[in-house]
């Protein structure tokens, strides 16, 4: 083959450099990412060089019979990884290399991180984040060679470093010891190491306010563990209030022991302070207050869940559940909500699918999460997960909450403390807790008190033993005597025993067919809704203001708003009913719930006649066929219709007519 025709297959081939201008891993100014007129050769066999032009791959050939050197240009670029950078990421650990750049004109680039696993794809990369300045030549397996010249050069005094950072709050293992990561440092047994690096989310995160303060000790940590200790008394009229989110929040330290599956809601009218509280439970754990929350119901439900997986082990609030009355949007707030309680506070998470139908683990969720709102959530299964705290205007004690505002840094600063001595004894705390938050439970069943739901001796169970775990650590500093430590376990307890008997009360409040009958109730008296004689289709000659007529002149009555169905008196005995038309009485109850900024009944119509029929509520059901059905066949002014069946008396409850009362007064 002649000369010509081998530099054409070998394309861009040069002359060799003089082996005396570097060699092996000894090569000086190897380390340098900046340009040099005087070319680098290294590798184990000296087949890459670097140099004022780029990169290149050294080959031996015979040229007419001679041996030769001959350099091939893999690109016109100096590529060097700097930093191996270790992400402790909540689905596991991510390898990114650092890599900067150098033109062969000497002009520097900015720096770049590549995921590991594609690194050797170095033209999709270098295209996505340079563009055109960068020229890798084409040529046959010029990638993979190019690749090789990199980690070579980029080794040649010594590993590539590597730095470890942490994409999430909590508990990691270090070593050999547990350690709290938040985005003021790494806290280990031995105190804060603020070279310690934790980034969730990159600059300007809300998450970024979860950095712990230096933890305090003698005198100033007394100090600062009274102050958090008056949160019991935040609300002095509800002592439960503060004591449940105190006890909530020492609970959150231990979810990398045992995980909470329960979350907490506190809800009431605007300006009684809910924000300020969740503000002040969240400044345990960094420079928050009631205007930066980690969380809002505004968010996506995909921002949300990923910022859930990064703020492992402390308090996470979402903000804002308050229904507008606007039914679209009231029923994707309602389907938000019971996504975040069934895929990520019940079950920890989810998993995905990635193209190609491989399964993606969305990790495992560690945040205790406290839900806040105008409005509370809806359903008994999601109130079972989420125990619920009412507070009104005027329940805080306004003084007492600046004060603990003003002095949020050591309230963080005490929590601190506190999680130091966590890790200094997480061994031990973790051999006994899941035994003795089943002891709780056990002790909570028998005992009765919970009722609402079975899950509440659960729930109960966990916050208590969290709390008396804590209260142990903060009594072995020295932060609290034996006599404050049971005064303080004993207020927890109280308030525990308080929430969870009030749950119930919302369960009932939350009940969709209680609150179907409540609306209609509710049209009927307020004009909206009518129901008219089942044979005359005029006024009901019992009771007819309460049926949604009034008295015109004197003399003859008048209907107001939608028929909703028809009233049938007394006959043969039996009682007077009521037959609901289902699409009207739904329409009119859906309305009324949006005029009140209520949940509304979307998608809910077949459940709730199926729900009436199963506890017993319809006076008649269709029992034609072998399966009953709620819906009876009624004939009204000559038309078969499918109406619901019930007794006058449930709707409306005998007596005077509270109509005729409210005309009175």
């Amino acid at each position: 083959m002649s000369k010509f025709g081998l530099l054409q297959l070998v394309e861009n081939a040069e002359n060799a450099p003089d082996d005396s201008t570097g060699g092996g891993s000894g090569g000086s100014g190897g380390g340098s990412s900046g340009s040099t007129d005087i070319p680098i050769r290294f590798g184990d066999m000296l087949q890459w060089c670097v140099g004022a032009g780029g990169m290149f791959q050294i080959k031996n050939t015979r040229i007419d019979g001679v041996q030769t050197e001959i350099r091939i240009k893999l690109a016109n670029v100096i590529l060097k990884i700097d930093r191996e950078l270790h992400l402790v990421t909540p689905e596991g650990v991510v390898i990114f290399f650092r890599i900067s750049c150098v033109l062969a004109t000497g002009d520097k680039l900015n720096a770049v991180d590549i995921e590991a696993t594609e690194f050797n794809s170095i033209r999709d990369w270098t295209m996505k984040h340079y563009g055109t300045r960068i020229n890798i030549q084409p040529g046959y397996q010029r990638d993979k060679n190019l690749a090789g010249c990199i980690h070579e050069y980029s080794t040649l005094e010594g590993p590539v470093p590597i730095e470890v950072i942490y994409r999430s709050t909590g508990w990691h293992k270090i070593g050999d010891e547990m350690a709290f990561t938040s985005c003021s440092g790494i806290l280990t047994k031995d105190g804060l190491n603020t070279q310690g690096q934790v980034d969730l989310s990159g600059d300007g995160s809300i998450l970024n306010n979860y950095a712990l303060q230096t933890p305090l000790s003698g005198a100033e940590l007394i100090e600062a563990v009274n102050l958090m200790l008056s949160i019991l008394n935040v609300c002095p009229a509800k002592p439960h209030v503060g004591a449940v989110l105190l006890g909530f929040a020492f609970r959150a330290l231990f979810n990398s022991i045992s995980r909470s599956d329960f979350g907490l809601a506190l809800f009431g009218t605007t300006g009684g302070g809910k924000s300020t509280l969740a503000g002040i439970v969240l400044s345990l754990f960094g420079s928050f207050d009631g205007g930066t929350m980690p969380s809002r119901f505004g968010d996506s439900a995909m921002a949300t869940g990923v910022k859930l997986l990064m703020t492992k082990d402390v308090v996470h609030v979402i903000d804002e559940f308050t229904f507008t009355g606007n039914t679209k949007a009231d029923a994707e707030l309602r389907l938000f909500a019971d996504s975040i309680v069934r895929n990520y506070i019940s079950n920890g998470g989810r998993d995905t699918l990635k193209p190609g139908r491989e399964l993606r683990s969305f990790g495992m969720v560690r945040a205790s999460v406290l839900i806040t709102g105008e409005h509370p959530l809806e359903g008994p299964a999601i109130i079972g997960r989420v125990p619920h705290i009412e507070i009104q205007r005027g329940d805080m004690d306004v003084a007492r909450s600046r004060d603990l505002v003003r002095h949020a840094p050591k309230l963080c600063g005490a929590m601190a403390a506190l999680i130091q001595q966590v890790a200094a004894n997480y061994d031990d705390i973790k051999s006994d807790f899941s035994s003795s938050v089943l002891h709780y439970r056990d002790k909570a069943k028998d005992g009765k008190i919970f009722t609402s739901h079975e899950r509440a001796p659960h729930n109960y169970a966990n916050i208590l033993y969290g709390s008396e775990v804590a209260l142990n650590l903060l009594q072995e500093l020295g932060a609290l005597t034996a006599e404050r430590y049971t005064e303080v376990l004993d207020a927890i307890e109280s308030g525990l025993i308080v929430v969870f008997s009030e749950q119930s009360t919302y369960q009932s409040e939350n009940d969709p067919i209680d609150r179907f009958f409540e609306m209609i109730r509710a049209a009927l008296s307020g004009g909206m809704a009518h129901i008219a004689d089942s044979r005359f289709q005029k006024e009901p000659k019992i009771r007819p203001r309460s049926f949604g007529w009034s008295l015109v002149g004197g003399e003859q009555y008048e209907n107001h708003g939608t028929l909703i169905g028809w009233h049938q008196p007394p006959i043969g005995g039996q009682d007077a009913k009521i037959f609901l038309e289902p699409k009207n009485a739904l329409s009119v109850a859906q309305n009324m719930a949006q005029k009140l900024r209520q949940a509304d009944f979307s998608g809910a119509e077949s459940s709730l006649w199926r729900q009436m029929m199963q506890r017993n509520l319809l006076a008649e059901v269709d029992e034609s066929e072998a399966k009953p059905r709620p819906l009876k066949k009624k004939t009204i002014g000559g038309t078969s219709r499918r109406l619901l069946v019930i007794d006058s008396d449930f709707l409306i409850p005998p007596g005077k007519d509270p109509a005729d009362e409210a005309a009175a007064q």
